[in-house]
């Protein structure tokens, strides 16, 4: 395979893995048999692959691999679409297939990847790879020219692990060539990690030992091979001379690749360590799906106990895919102008005890027919269910573009995003008073919130309204002619003595007269005030005008408990419309608080505008003369004091009947007269009570309506109030710096703005790519 370089010149660089430059030991030198402890050993690590692997069963495979399994155009045009998928970072939001190499430090996975990919990754010892390399291949026409790419790339994760800080710069970093020298591509990864990806290797304040950015490097020529590989930094157990936190998120990032679902994760041991030793495998077992592990043997030339890892390699119990063993290049095969990789593991791997592992399972190239075929195979069978999930993904993206609103950089687009706003308050609001069947919430409809409170106030206000109970005639005038019928008429006689001079015994237990006694003791002293103006037998008008004042005095107490219940129940149905209109998180959280101290001042501004009107309508109801002109007054009195004279001809009978043999005719008149003429004390209290009553349930009938209809309802449809205050003219009446004010965006907003339309234009453009590619395979089968 040609070489990415230019010349035989090893780089020297901190960067990649080390201690990959352990003597090589020729395959002549390769004991056949292992020491005496090697039995034990073998068994040892067999229990431990047995522990950690994830399938019971070998795969099947055809012995004969592709060379390239990208040689169709089909394949061909389905890996440049991955390709740019993890370029544009759509990786972040859709599981891509790729290769991941893992492992611990030093068991040479930066050489692995040099016999994989021909580009000579610095090996040596106190190396270590820092940052995620990706390595893309290509294949181009014959008689193109060589073209090499490196950039730096986002990852496709949350780097939130190493609590770095933010840095940009690596967006910058690009480096084209068509040739690289061994010195000349160490300067380029040197510049990349110091001066784009700030490591500072060691321990302490402003040291910095990996990143969490991917290195791409993108080959191209004739020759070359369609092929993509990722390698990433190893674990380690020690955190020596890192940064605290450091370690931990190192193996935070190896998770975090191995987790992705659409990985194939490559475990590399090596041969010469106990595989038990080798953490990357237990990890392997908690997340990785055991159809995406592959393990490879590494440094399968300087092992003392080849048995051992031969039986792991052909045990019962493998990773899904199986096992590879490979030799790692050294420093002394890189300076070795004879060296060829190709035939060295074949001389290796041709003799025992390796010849007992399946020669497509032995050396690199085999390794990467293999890897090469999976990639392929995984590609073409995830795509179709990649190109859904984009849509998705663009689907969801665009809707919350669309939550977001447009951006508002003038002060005309800011007024217009309150305008609307206010609009879509505004017509919620009216489906409250006006439809409130069309609202979900029952604490939105506010139409009917009102209707059933004014009904409760109603009844309390009847129930209760007065100062001092009325008496209850609980008579009609049906009852009232009939009882009259009776007295005209009479058929019988009452066979009982009253219990005193002229009043019956029935009389005295009236249950209705129990019922209005405190009120008739009221309005007898206020007779008796009223009459010491008057000649005897007088009374003075005003007595019915005090009389209604005490038994109002409750009134405006009442409405005024019930206005504000109206007014605080409004105002929870405004803030939940609000909030619906303008949500209190995310991006409009800052004008929802605005709006809403908007919507509250409106609120009380408008009760207090209500209250007042209500005050001086109590105010003047409680001073003005008594008046008026319903026509139903004079009736309703008519029958109450028909009722008045029914019950008194009915006692004036029965006085003369139980008195007429016992009282001369002149006592039985005085007795009639005491009982019957207006002038008398008790007819008056009778008289005023009715007057009162009747006047009483007038008025009160008219200050419900005046409360329901015109206090409540003013408040509800105030256009300056908290239902209908935050309108259109409204936003249109403020200043400019007010609006500016409450429309601008926040730093937060127009920075998410700015993520989503990239993202959004990455999607489209991953979309239209798969698509095409997807449309162009299918042509191409």
């Amino acid at each position: 395979m040609p070489s990415l370089l230019a010349d035989s010149e090893i780089p020297r660089s901190p960067l990649t893995d080390d201690h990959d430059d352990a003597p090589s030991v020729s395959s002549d030198s390769v004991h056949s048999e292992e020491s005496p402890d090697s039995t034990t050993n073998s068994a040892t690590e067999l229990d431990t692959v047995q522990t950690v692997a994830l399938d019971e069963n070998k795969p099947t495979e055809d012995e004969s691999l592709p060379e390239n399994p990208f040689d169709s155009p089909a394949s061909r045009t389905l890996f440049e679409a991955i390709d740019q998928f993890q370029s544009c970072g759509a990786g972040k939001h859709i599981d891509i297939p790729q290769l991941v190499i893992v492992g611990s430090q030093s068991v040479g996975k930066s050489s692995l990847l040099q016999s994989l990919t021909d580009i000579p990754f610095p090996i040596g010892e106190k190396c270590c790879t820092r940052f995620a390399t990706r390595i893309v291949s290509r294949r181009t026409a014959p008689n193109t020219p060589n073209k090499i790419v490196i950039s730096i790339t986002a990852p496709n994760f949350s780097t939130a692990q190493f609590q770095y800080p933010k840095n940009d710069a690596y967006t910058k970093f690009r480096k084209e060539r068509q040739a690289l020298s061994a010195s000349e591509f160490a300067s380029i990864i040197d510049e990349a990690s110091e001066k784009y990806l700030g490591i500072r290797p060691g321990k302490g304040r402003g040291r910095k030992n990996f990143a969490v950015e991917v290195l791409k490097i993108e080959v191209s020529g004739p020759n070359r091979a369609f092929f993509s590989i990722l390698d990433i930094p190893g674990i380690f157990g020690f955190d020596y001379n890192v940064c605290d936190g450091e370690m931990d998120g190192v193996q935070n990032m190896v998770i975090e690749y191995m987790k992705q679902p659409g990985n194939i994760v490559i475990c590399v041991a090596d041969a010469f360590v106990d595989l038990s030793n080798q953490e990357v495998f237990n990890i392997a077992k908690k997340h990785v799906d055991k159809t995406r592990l592959i393990g490879v043997f590494t440094k399968c030339d300087t092992t003392s106990r080849p048995n051992s890892v031969v039986d792991i390699a052909n045990g019962k119990v493998l990773p899904h895919h199986g096992w590879f063993v490979v030799r790692n290049k050294t420093k002394n095969d890189e300076v070795d102008p004879d060296f060829d990789l190709q035939s060295t593991e074949c001389a290796l791997f041709g003799k025992q005890p390796w010849t007992k592992i399946r020669e497509t399972r032995r050396g690199s190239g085999m390794l990467k027919k293999y890897l090469g075929k999976l990639l392929c195979d995984k590609i073409q069978a995830a795509f179709p269910t990649l190109l859904d999930n984009l849509r998705l993904q663009l689907k969801e993206a665009q809707a919350t573009e669309i939550k977001l609103g447009p951006s508002r950089n003038s002060s005309h687009q800011r007024r217009a995003y309150l305008t609307e706003i206010a609009h879509r308050y505004q017509s919620r609001a009216r489906e409250a008073l006006e439809r409130p069947w069309l609202l979900d919430s029952a604490s939105s409809r506010a139409r009917q919130i009102v209707r059933e409170t004014n009904d409760s106030f109603a009844g309390k206000m009847r129930d209760s309204g007065h100062a001092l109970s009325f008496q209850d005639h609980d008579l009609e005038m049906d009852g009232c002619l009939e009882r009259l019928g009776k007295i005209l008429h009479p058929e019988t006689k009452p066979e009982r003595a009253p219990a005193r001079f002229g009043v019956p015994e029935e009389e005295n237990e009236d249950d209705n007269a129990k019922n209005g006694a405190e009120l008739f003791a009221s309005i007898k002293a206020e007779v008796a005030i009223c009459s010491s103006t008057q000649l005897p037998g007088m009374v003075h008008p005003d007595v019915i005008q005090r009389l209604y004042r005490k038994q109002t005095a409750l009134w405006q107490d009442m409405a005024s408990t019930h206005v504000r219940k109206i007014a605080s129940t409004i105002l929870s149905t405004a803030e939940e419309l609000l909030n619906d209109a303008c949500p209190a998180s995310g991006s409009t959280s800052f004008l929802h608080g605005e709006l809403l101290l908007s919507v509250r001042q409106f609120h009380d501004e408008s009760l207090e505008k209500v209250l007042r009107a209500l005050e001086m309508y109590c105010a003047g109801d409680q001073t003005k003369l008594l008046q008026t002109t319903d026509p139903g007054f004079i009736r309703r009195l008519q029958l109450l004091r028909s009722l008045r004279m029914v019950k008194t001809m009915e006692l004036a009978t029965t006085i003369v009947s139980v008195n007429k043999k016992t009282h001369s005719v002149e006592e039985l008149g005085i007795l009639l007269f005491e009982h019957c003429h207006h002038s008398a004390v008790d007819n008056t209290v009778n008289d005023v009570h009715d007057t009162l009553r009747v006047y009483y349930e007038f008025s009160l009938q008219s200050f419900i309506r005046y409360v329901t209809n015109t206090i409540v309802e003013d408040f509800v449809t105030d256009l300056t109030g908290p239902l209908y205050g935050l309108s259109t003219s409204y936003m249109y009446s403020l200043s400019e710096a007010e609006v500016d004010r409450l429309g601008g965006e926040s730093r937060d907003v127009v920075e998410e703005r700015e993520l989503l339309h990239s993202h959004i234009e990455t999607l489209r453009s991953v979309e239209k790519t798969a698509r095409t590619a997807l449309a162009t395979a299918n042509q191409q089968v």
